[in-house]
């Protein structure tokens, strides 16, 4: 290491070795999304020393990203999200090679995005489940790992998908052709088998029903990014042994609590169950029958 990059990143050094921040520099890192949750651990990715990052989303900044987002601010609304984030990673560090997809990935281009990367970070958004598939997949056939950490209330979740474990539809079955609530919901209680008990469940279901934003926050972002960028550096480094689906580990800041679950454990216990029932009885979401809410737990 030398000059602006060693002045830089030797503060990483006493928890890093020399060697491992050299292979930080060689390495490279995709971010499928780079929202709230690809956004953070982006940064953080950065101020990691990381030599190459790739990155692809075809939104642009809106003030509602403005509450939790790495990039979004009052002038740079209506700008790519990859413009704004290139300009960020190049002032962490100058010499980090961007590749940047503005049209995000395609069927076309999820090949060429993954070529040459050592591990994919999962930040798209939670309705894309067709390209998400087509990524794991193709990470799957290239042998690296894919990290998603999905944010609910004041927690996040990790999950690790090892290239030689379960395929995406061993994991949450066949996308229907037309993607309905029932496996979106499932999909998502796969990352949080049990639901926080503080959140406001109904609004999150008026939410999905309707295929719009879902409610998050600044600190689950953050601490998503978190462990999701120190999850990449240890698979990268081999510091230990990743905790791979359907295994997933569980922070809640309001709950103070940090645990695995099994994500093939999804049904609440009866408390639960009544407690739910009732919380929709009173606020009734939008289009969702009891029937349903029955289905979903």
């Amino acid at each position: 290491m030398n000059g602006i990059y060693e002045q830089s990143f030797n503060r990483n050094l006493g928890n890093l070795t020399n060697s491992d921040q050299r292979q930080l520099k060689e390495s490279s890192i995709a971010f499928a999304g780079t929202g709230g949750v690809g956004g953070t651990a982006l940064i953080n990715i950065a101020r990691m020393g990381v030599g190459e990052v790739k990155i692809a989303d075809p939104q642009t900044f809106a003030y509602s990203d403005i509450n939790r987002q790495q990039g979004a601010t009052v002038k740079s609304v209506d700008r790519k999200k990859v413009e704004v984030l290139t300009e960020q990673v190049r002032g962490i560090n100058p010499a980090i090679k961007v590749t940047a997809y503005d049209n995000g990935l395609s069927e076309a281009n999820v090949k060429e995005f993954l070529s040459g990367a050592s591990i994919v970070i999962d930040g798209l958004d939670f309705f894309c489940m067709s390209i998400r598939k087509r990524l794991f997949d193709q990470a799957r056939i290239l042998g690296i790992h894919v990290l998603s950490s999905p944010i609910f209330g004041f927690g996040t979740s990790l999950a690790v998908f090892s290239p030689t474990g379960p395929t995406f539809e061993d994991c949450f079955g066949p996308i229907p052709d037309l993607l309905d609530i029932n496996y979106t919901i499932n999909y998502g209680r796969s990352f949080f088998p049990k639901l926080p008990k503080y959140i406001d469940i109904a609004a999150y279901f008026e939410a999905m029903k309707e295929n719009r934003p879902i409610p998050s926050i600044t600190t689950s972002t953050a601490l998503s990014g978190a462990v999701t960028a120190a999850e990449a550096v240890f698979i990268l480094l081999h510091k230990r042994n990743p905790v791979c689906f359907p295994l997933v580990r569980h922070f809640d800041l309001y709950e103070a609590s940090i645990h695995i679950e099994d994500s093939r454990k999804k049904t609440p216990g009866l408390f639960k169950k009544l407690a739910l029932k009732l919380l929709f009885n009173i606020r009734k979401p939008k289009n969702i029958s009891g029937e349903l809410l029955e289905q979903l737990l």
